[in-house]
């Protein structure tokens, strides 16, 4: 059997409760509220009754509270607002004008003025968004966001065949040039070819993550029939390049890298037309609001007309 002390009052007792007990005039509470008196009298006794005591003194001429009025006055107001609070965060969730946004990015994404285009402009649209960014290579980027722990990612390279099931769009396509010191002998030319590479000394990325570059590297370097003499890895770019800085070794990046690199590098661009690299944005096939809303913004920095990521098709060459 339910007791008093279990039961708890409705929230639309206590809204009638609170607009007779600000108003002191069933009138003027029922015009407030949209109702006729009467069924604003039942809710106010059915309120009285669940708590067993009196919370309203009225006559014909006026309505004041009793001391138990007051106390549930104070209560009520801050439950009634605390819920107001809770449904407009809750539907600023829902839309994506508020929450988290998980977005991953590969070591050299965020060199790209486009991808940083986008995550300034979605920064200024929606700032109550908390944007997490989390550093990865494009295999686990996109088993992250087919498994929801990711809502987006900046990716490069080939897309692994597990990404059919994801959206894309392309951010950039950009060559590839060779990183070297100023003082190499190739430092000065204006371009050179894979073949010309072969026994110079190499440092890429860290095998066992194996990053987009590196596969890149080594198609080039085996369509060349030569082969790729790494001597010393690196887990992130501005560590990669300082070790081409310091003479340790050459290196293959992106052209957005170039931008960022200090005047001890000097980058020549590679003759081969395979020498190139995509940066995409991938997404799950039903992107969460906030996902959908930094896709649109995407689309409006890059001038695409809000075209929409396509769906991946698996692997495809130098994406």
């Amino acid at each position: 059997m339910t007791t008093i002390a279990t039961r708890l009052p409705d929230l639309k007792s206590l809204s009638c409760f609170v607009a007779v007990a600000e108003e002191l005039h069933f009138g003027r509470a029922a015009q407030r509220l949209h109702l006729s008196q009467p069924p604003l009298s039942q809710q106010i006794i059915k309120l009285e009754r669940l708590l067993g005591c009196q919370l309203l003194l009225r006559d014909r001429r006026s309505v004041t509270l009793t001391p138990a009025g007051l106390e549930l006055l104070s209560h009520a107001r801050q439950l009634l607002q605390g819920l107001g609070t809770a449904v407009q965060a809750t539907r600023r969730v829902a839309s994506g004008e508020a929450g988290e946004l998980r977005l991953g990015y590969s070591g050299s994404a965020l060199y790209s003025s486009q991808a940083l285009d986008a995550l300034a402009a979605y920064k200024s649209r929606y700032p109550a968004v908390d944007v997490q960014l989390r550093e990865g290579v494009t295999r686990a980027h996109v088993d992250s966001v087919l498994a929801g722990r990711l809502d987006l990612a900046f990716v490069r390279g080939t897309l692994p065949i597990q990404a059919s099931g994801l959206q894309r769009l392309l951010i950039s396509q950009e060559p590839l040039l060779l990183a070297l010191p100023v003082g190499h002998a190739l430092a000065a030319r204006r371009s050179v070819r894979v073949a010309e590479l072969a026994g110079q000394p190499f440092v890429a990325f860290d095998r066992q993550r194996g990053t987009a570059l590196n596969e890149l590297l080594n198609q080039l370097f085996h369509s060349a029939g030569v082969e790729a003499q790494v001597v010393m890895q690196s887990s992130e770019m501005g560590a990669l390049l300082g070790l081409v800085a310091a003479g340790v070794g050459l290196a293959i990046v992106p052209q957005t890298v170039a931008g960022q690199a200090h005047g001890h590098l000097r980058f020549v661009p590679l003759r081969e037309a395979a020498a190139r690299i995509e940066l995409h944005l991938i997404a799950a096939a039903q992107p969460s609001a906030v996902a959908a809303h930094f896709i649109d913004l995407c689309t409006a920095v890059l001038g695409t007309g809000g075209r929409r990521p396509e769906r991946s098709s698996g692997r495809t060459p130098h994406q």
